[in-house]
């Protein structure tokens, strides 16, 4: 008898912890926490109490809400760190550039962004897979003023990589090449690491840079007394590295503080006492300070750039201006309770 009675008493005990186990897992499904928008532009934030086909009941500050699935425009899970003070933060909307360079965030697959530039730098921004993006931009200025194609065009594939919580890395090229009569291109290769969240970040980056310029130049011949034009490609990539450092910091739901920092080599001439030309290397340094004016889809940035030789007759620097509106990205998808 008391063989049968122990049996028992393990089977109720086992059985017990299963109920328990279960119920542990119920509970942690049903404190999933989803943000949901409608197509009519409302939206609502709780934790998923169940759902069917047709329709998702959430419990949120007010009670339960229930939301047909056919009237969702965009539905995503959430965790406590995305409320701040009680108050749902939407996600940085551009979280991967600073003022012009880049973080290393990245673009998940199948989003994107276009941004616009003192109104006449138009470009855009897609990520073709989980790591990957590539942008590209122009110009309008020579189009709508001069009738011409556009002077200037460039392109930007990066690579991220999420390497830690709070640490990603990147790798990419700023390209730009002019349509003036110089043909000019210049390219920056680049790597870059991030540190902190999308919301307050510090990114550090190291590149060289490339150009590729045809020189012209004119002879004169005393025997033939004629002109000669010659032209040739000047072409190379820089022996010294260019450095930035660049931060964000968000101080409230909708608004940021962001700088975009570069040291990069130059090549300066000097005359001595005799004429004779001089030219060695050294750095200069261009500062930005500004602010981000943020909704969910959409950010408005403005600030100032500076160097040594602009605040001699700007002193505060010059202004910046661009706005970005991001599309793509999580849409109608399901809950998983």
């Amino acid at each position: 008898m008391k063989p049968f009675i122990l049996s028992l008493v393990l089977a109720l005990l086992t059985c017990t912890c299963l109920r328990a186990q279960d119920t542990t897992k119920t509970e942690t499904a049903n404190t999933a926490m989803y943000f949901i928008e409608t197509n009519d532009g409302s939206s609502f934030t709780g934790t998923l109490v169940r759902e069917n086909d047709k329709e998702i009941v959430l419990k949120t500050s007010v009670g339960e809400v229930t939301v047909q699935k056919s009237n969702i425009h965009k539905i995503k899970q959430i965790t406590k760190n995305d409320f701040k003070n009680g108050v749902y933060w939407f996600e940085n909307p551009n979280s991967t550039r600073y003022i012009v360079g880049p973080s290393a965030f990245g673009l998940k697959k199948g989003e994107g962004y276009y941004q616009n530039m003192y109104l006449f730098i138009q470009s855009f921004n897609v990520g073709l897979t989980k790591n990957f993006s590539i942008g590209g931009g122009t110009e309008i200025a020579s189009l709508l003023f001069g009738g011409a194609a556009p002077a200037i065009t460039f392109l930007t594939p990066k690579f991220s990589f999420e390497v830690g919580p709070k640490v990603h890395l990147g790798t990419g090229i700023l390209y730009l090449h002019t349509g003036l009569d110089n043909k000019a291109s210049y390219g920056i290769g680049y790597g870059l690491a991030t540190f902190g969240s999308s919301n307050t970040n510090f990114t550090l980056g190291l590149g060289w840079g490339y150009h590729s310029v045809m020189r012209y130049s004119t002879t004169y011949n005393q025997t033939t007394q004629q002109y000669t034009n010659t032209s040739y490609k000047d072409k190379g990539i820089s022996p010294n590295p260019i450095v930035t450092f660049s931060g964000m910091a968000r101080l409230a739901k909708r608004f940021s503080l962001i700088t975009e920092n570069w040291v990069f080599p130059t090549m300066k001439t000097t005359y001595d006492n005799y004429g004779n030309s001089i030219t060695k290397s050294q750095y200069d340094f261009i500062v930005s300070y500004g602010a981000r004016f943020m909704g969910e889809k959409m950010a408005v940035d403005f600030g100032f750039l500076n160097s040594p030789e602009w605040s001699n007759w700007i002193r505060i620097g010059i202004p910046y201006i661009d706005f970005v509106v991001k599309f793509g990205g999580d849409k109608n998808k399901t809950c998983k309770k």
